[in-house]
Formats: structure tokens, C-alpha cells, sequence
């Protein structure tokens, strides 16, 4: 009986030790600021983690060539010559958009076909890089030149740039139309009507969407700015 008590006893008080030990863990300090150690190491880490990625971040634009699993590739023009780039795609982490006007909305990879106009992001590889994100838009072509030719009654303007290329404007209705004032020294809205032989012209046009005409260098003209032949002379 003797035994039995003494026992129990040694079991509380192995019990009691035990949870006196454990409150006095609980109690110390040290376990709270190992804890915030670890959460400022965890921090710096992913700080640095996020820099190198930034860092290594690259971006491509250019034109859709061939469509895989996993990748794609584009064709880049650089320095006046085309190279293609490698671009790698996964399926969860890589983020495929469509811009249309200033919206951007989500899509799916197979939403991408050859010929789409793509703008990359993401993390350097040898010869390409992993995208974050895939952007489809439109590729846009812009020009200076002189107006050579203004057709009133089909509202089209041929122009000629400083390296004897020729192009056809076609003025839509949407195109956003500016001609700098010589007084107030702004850009303001103009009319057909007001353009000539002779003006200095930038434009803007679509090589996406280049409008109806299949005549090389024909395109619906996004944006002009022309400045008067006036105002150069000067």
C-alpha cells in the first residue's frame, strides 16, 4: 500500500514538474523574439528574393512565330534585323492579357495564334525569358514626313519620310486629327480641310490593323500631328 502511495505520488510530482517547465517556456521572453527573428529573416529573405527577380526582369515585343506546349516564339526586330526569342509559359504563374483600347482583359493561352503581336515580361533566360505575363497589342508604326499629296475627295494624304519612304494615310472618321499653332505654340485639333502639300507630318498608324486596303504602305491613319510649312520655313 506503501508503494501504491508513494507511486502516485511521484507521478504528480513528475506531473507538476512537467507543467511547471512549460509555463516556464512559455513564460520566457526568448521564445517571442526567436519568433521575430525568424519573421525579419523570412522578410530580408523575400526582400531579396523579389530585388533579384526585378532585377533579372526582361521584356520583349514582336510577333508570334510558332506555338508550343509550353512556350512560344517570337520574332524581334533589332538593329534592323530579326531574332527570335524563346518564351517559356506556365500554366498557372504565366498571365495571358488582351489590351483593347485602354483595357486589358484576361485571357487563355490558346487564346494565342501566330501573327498576334505580343508584349512579354519576365524573368531572363539564355535566349529568351520565363514570362509573368503576356500582353497581346497592337504593333503601331510611327513616321515623319512631308505631305506630298492631299486628295480632298477621297481624304487621303501621301507623305514621304526623310529616307524616301512613301506611305498613303487614309483620314477616318477616328482619327485624331492635331496641328500645332504657331501663336499659342500648342497642338489643337484641325480638320482635313486645313492640311496641304508642303506641311510636315507625324503620324501614327496600325500595323495590326492597317485598314481595307491591301496596297503596301497603305494604312488608316491613327494620329496624325502637322505642323505648317509656314512655321519651318521660319
Amino acid at each position: 500500500m506503501k508503494s501504491t502511495h508513494t507511486a502516485v505520488l511521484a507521478s504528480v510530482c513528475i506531473a507538476a514538474t512537467m507543467t511547471t517547465a512549460v509555463l516556464a517556456i512559455e513564460a520566457t521572453p526568448s521564445g517571442s523574439i526567436d519568433d521575430k527573428n525568424v519573421k525579419i529573416l523570412r522578410e530580408k529573405i523575400a526582400t531579396k528574393v523579389e530585388e533579384m527577380r526585378k532585377k533579372d526582369q526582361r521584356a520583349y515585343a514582336g510577333k508570334i512565330r510558332k506555338i508550343e506546349d509550353t512556350s512560344i516564339t517570337i520574332a524581334t526586330i533589332e538593329n534592323n534585323e530579326e531574332k527570335d526569342y524563346l518564351i517559356k509559359i506556365d500554366e498557372t504563374l504565366t498571365n495571358v492579357f488582351r489590351i483593347v483600347g485602354t483595357v486589358s482583359r484576361e485571357i487563355k493561352k490558346s487564346d494565342l495564334k501566330n501573327n498576334d503581336y505580343v508584349i512579354v515580361t519576365g524573368q531572363q533566360l539564355n535566349e529568351g525569358i520565363e514570362a509573368d505575363t503576356i500582353h497581346i497589342d497592337e504593333e503601331f508604326l510611327v513616321r515623319t514626313g512631308s505631305i506630298i499629296e492631299v486628295s480632298k475627295e477621297s481624304f487621303f494624304l501621301k507623305v514621304v519620310t526623310s529616307d524616301k519612304e512613301e506611305f498613303t494615310l487614309d483620314i477616318q472618321n477616328s482619327t485624331k486629327q492635331f496641328m500645332y499653332n504657331m501663336k499659342s505654340k500648342e497642338n489643337e485639333s484641325t480638320g482635313f480641310s486645313k492640311l496641304k502639300e508642303g506641311d510636315t507630318i507625324h503620324f501614327v498608324v496600325s500595323k495590326t490593323n492597317p485598314g481595307d486596303s491591301t496596297e503596301k504602305n497603305r494604312y488608316d491613319a491613327v494620329r496624325i500631328l502637322v505642323i505648317p510649312q509656314e512655321f519651318i520655313v521660319r
